[in-house]
C-alpha cells in the first residue's frame, strides 16, 4: 500500500493536482501541476522548468496532429500493409 501512495504521489504530484482525466487528456498537463506544486513551495527555477515543458509538449502535439501514420513507419522501415489493387 505504501508503494502505491508514493507511485500516486509521484504522479500527481504533493501540492496541487488536477482530475486525472486531465491528466489523460491534456496534453502538459502533469507538467502545469507541478509547476504550479514547485511555485507553492517556492521553487521557481522548477517551476520554469515544468512550465517551458508543459509549453513544449503542447507545441509538439500541435504540430504533430494530423501527420500521417504511415509516415512514422516509413521512417521506422515497416513495410506498408494497406495495399490498393487497381483491375
Amino acid at each position: 500500500m505504501a508503494k502505491m501512495i508514493r507511485l500516486i504521489l509521484l504522479i500527481r504530484g504533493r501540492g496541487t493536482s488536477s482530475h486525472w482525466l486531465l491528466h489523460l487528456l491534456v496534453p502538459g498537463q502533469i507538467f502545469y501541476d507541478e509547476g504550479l506544486t514547485a511555485i507553492e513551495n517556492r521553487n521557481y527555477g522548477l517551476a520554469i522548468a515544468n512550465f517551458v515543458s508543459m509549453f513544449a509538449k503542447q507545441y509538439i502535439f500541435v504540430i504533430s496532429l494530423g501527420t500521417d501514420y504511415n509516415a512514422g513507419n516509413k521512417a521506422r522501415g515497416v513495410p506498408n500493409t494497406h495495399h490498393t489493387y487497381e483491375w
